[in-house]
């Protein structure tokens, strides 16, 4: 039995960590090939040949020293091999406090289907639950099937109302959200409950 069987193996975790300024050069890679594997014919293709490691390197070495407290990375086998960004929602129909959000969750394409980003998910609402937010939430493409997918197999559930968001790059910086816009893409938004009493609600975050 191989480590990536082992790795199907519900009792074994992988290492989930916050993100560190030596990690910004694997992490520019992983944003890279995520995105173009991912959002080919989606998102405009300018912004697809704009996303090369060299220059996402230096955006991600920002980032790291900026927000390291709200940037988790999971490992696999020693090498980084996802990450995530989150803080609190700041959507206007969100009532500030109550919902924490997924801002970006993405493992490289050769190492998914291996249990990586259901532990970084995990992982990731467990931080809001111990921060004592309600919600968890997140927004995805419209038309990412395979990501839709993949939220709700977890659980996730989609209030069903279709937004527009800009299509250029986000990146997280203290807990707030910044694009470069290139355009407009439709996003549906999934949520759910974090805490125990609330499971099975149906969520009311508006103010």
């Amino acid at each position: 039995m191989n480590l990536s069987t082992l790795r199907r193996d519900v009792s074994l975790s992988p290492p989930v960590r916050p993100a560190r300024p030596s990690d910004a050069v694997r992490l520019a890679r992983i944003e890279s090939c995520s995105w173009r594997h991912a959002y080919a014919g989606m998102v405009p293709e300018g912004l697809l040949r704009r996303m090369e490691p060299a220059w996402l390197a230096d955006r991600w070495r920002v980032r790291i020293h900026c927000a390291s407290r709200c940037l988790w990375v999971i490992e696999d086998q020693g090498v980084v091999a996802g990450y995530a960004s989150i803080g609190d929602a700041d959507h206007p129909d969100l009532e500030p406090g109550f919902a924490g959000e997924v801002f970006e969750l993405y493992v490289h394409p050769e190492q998914q289907r291996c249990g990586l980003g259901r532990a970084l998910l995990s992982s990731a609402l467990d931080t809001m639950r111990g921060l004592g937010r309600l919600w968890g939430v997140l927004e995805v493409l419209q038309d990412n099937h395979q990501a839709r997918r993949f939220y709700e197999a977890f659980g996730m559930q989609t209030d069903k109302i279709v937004r527009r968001r800009p299509s250029g790059l986000w990146c997280s910086i203290g807990g707030r959200r910044y694009s470069h816009s290139h355009g407009s893409v439709r996003v549906v938004r999934y949520e759910i409950p974090l805490q125990p009493a609330l499971r099975g609600r149906i969520p009311d975050l508006g103010g």
